[in-house]
């Protein structure tokens, strides 16, 4: 995403934490740079501004590079400038405590490594897929009609467990989707790859694969959650008088 701002001016200190917070950060420092400073002669350039920002709430350091694309001097355009945001440093994202640890992890470290290598990114997004898999009991290989042992590959191993689970077809197309993606930067060769990466493309996958573990793991223990206050709630607005038979509904007042 192209961030534009007038020409002179910094972005400002509003942004949205790992953590969920959405607010005016403080900024501990911020800073310029320019590659005109060590390079004269170039008739390219590009300029960086930088911010390392706390967050209100958590307190965590959020550090942020702005970056506008390479142009000769006589192309810029003299009253806006376009920059693309990199998150340098970041605290890790807290995940609902319903999903499995070792999940949480294989997507926490995707998002360390997104600014330094964005396709490494990619390739653990598919790793929490297997680890997923791993987690529901998935096996990795079976037993053809021959009495021999067959390796079970992600797509296999995937349509076992949305069979298992019975999930619905927009789940089964989005985990395939990210195992499809995750397949091109794990197993092609480096002459079949995008030549540009961009930050916020892992990001998008990364924010898919959430939405996975939303689906899997978080949608039923918030279920589970609600039916147990509702019935906290219930036994406390109307106990049940002792030796009085708890599954006869019909002398609830509601």
């Amino acid at each position: 995403m192209t961030h534009i701002i007038e020409r002179g001016q910094k972005f400002s200190n509003w942004e949205r934490c790992p953590c969920g917070n959405l607010s005016e950060m403080y900024c501990v420092c911020e800073g310029i740079y320019d590659t005109r400073t060590h390079d004269t002669e170039s008739p390219v350039y590009s300029t960086s501004q930088y911010k390392v920002l706390i967050c209100p709430s958590c307190e965590q350091l959020l550090i942020l590079r702005y970056i506008n694309s390479e142009f000769e001097f006589e192309d810029h355009d003299p009253h806006f400038a376009g920059y693309t945001k990199q998150i340098l440093y970041a605290p890790a994202k807290e995940r609902h405590y319903s999903i499995p640890r070792t999940i949480a992890d294989i997507v926490a470290q995707a998002e360390k490594v997104v600014p330094t290598s964005p396709r490494a990114g990619f390739i653990l997004c598919r790793a929490a897929l297997e680890q997923i898999c791993k987690e529901q009991a998935i096996p990795e290989t079976k037993t053809n009609s021959k009495g021999e042992v067959e390796h079970l590959d992600l797509k296999k191993r995937l349509n076992l467990l949305l069979e298992k689970e019975k999930l619905s077809k927009d789940l089964r197309e989005i985990m395939h989707g990210i195992r499809e993606i995750g397949n091109i930067f794990a197993h092609d060769s480096q002459a079949y790859l995008p030549d540009k990466i961009s930050q916020g493309e892992v990001e998008v996958l990364i924010g898919l694969v959430d939405y996975v573990l939303n689906r899997l793991y978080v949608d039923n223990a918030r279920t589970k959650e609600a039916v147990d206050e509702l019935k906290a709630l219930k036994e406390k607005l109307n106990p049940t008088p002792k030796g009085k038979d708890e599954s006869n509904e019909s002398d609830l007042p509601f």
